[in-house]
C-alpha cells in the first residue's frame, strides 16, 4: 500500500493499493530497461496482438515485435505466428528509455531458413513449391518455410504468357527448376517451364 494522506487529528490514514502497484510497475519497467542490451536473446510472454505486431511482456516491461520481425515468411496478421499467453524467445533490437520503447524480433531469435536453404538447394534441382504471389514481371514461389524464389514470366510456359494468373494461383502446388542461386542478395531464380516433365530427386 502507498500512504496518500495522514490525518493525525482524526486518526485517519488514506492508503492506495493502485498507486503502490503503479509505482512498483514503474520500478520494474525501469529495471528491465536497464538490464536489456541490444542483441540479447530474452524470454517473454505474448501480452497482446495488434494488426501491426505483438507486444511481449518481459517481466515489468512490454516490448514490441513489429509484424515484419515476427516471421521469416510474409504474414498478414501476428496471430498466424503467435498467440496471447505463449512464451517466446526474442532478440532485443533496441532499447529507448527516453521514448519508453523496446523493439524486439522473434524471427531473429530463430534460425534463418535461408541458411538451410542455401545448403540444400542446388542449380538444376527440380523441387516442389507453393504459389505465393504475383508481381508485375515475376511470380513468387515458396520453396521452403520462409524462403521464396522468383519465376520470371518468360519461365512460366513455353509460349508468351500475357496472363500469369491463368498459370499460377496463390497456395497452388507448383514444380520448379532452380536456375540460379544468389546467397548474398537472398535471391533464387526459378523456372516452371523447364520443370515440366521432370522428376524431383
Amino acid at each position: 500500500m502507498k500512504v496518500l494522506e495522514i490525518d493525525k487529528s482524526r486518526r485517519k490514514v488514506v492508503l492506495s493499493r493502485k498507486k503502490a502497484m503503479e509505482e512498483l510497475r514503474g520500478k520494474m519497467r525501469e529495471n528491465t530497461m536497464k538490464v536489456l542490451e541490444e542483441g540479447q536473446i530474452v524470454s517473454g510472454t505474448v501480452a497482446r496482438l495488434t494488426n501491426f505486431g505483438a507486444f511481449i511482456n518481459l517481466g515489468g516491461a512490454d516490448g514490441l515485435v513489429h509484424i515484419s520481425e515476427l516471421s521469416w515468411k510474409r504474414i498478414k496478421h501476428p496471430n498466424e505466428v503467435v498467440r496471447v499467453g505463449e512464451t517466446v524467445d526474442v532478440r532485443v533490437l533496441s532499447v529507448q528509455p527516453d521514448k519508453d520503447r523496446i523493439s524486439l524480433s522473434l524471427r531473429q531469435a530463430r534460425p534463418d531458413p535461408w541458411t538451410t536453404a542455401m545448403e540444400n538447394l542446388k542449380v538444376n534441382d527440380v523441387i516442389d513449391g507453393k504459389g505465393s504471389k504475383l508481381a508485375k514481371n515475376y511470380v513468387f514461389v515458396e520453396i521452403a518455410e520462409g524462403v521464396e524464389g522468383l519465376v520470371p514470366l518468360s519461365e512460366l510456359a513455353d509460349h508468351r504468357v500475357s496472363k500469369p494468373s491463368e498459370y499460377f494461383k496463390p497456395d497452388q502446388p507448383v514444380r520448379v527448376k532452380i536456375l540460379e542461386v544468389k546467397p548474398d542478395s537472398r535471391r533464387i531464380l526459378l523456372s516452371k517451364r523447364q520443370a515440366s516433365g521432370s522428376h524431383s530427386g
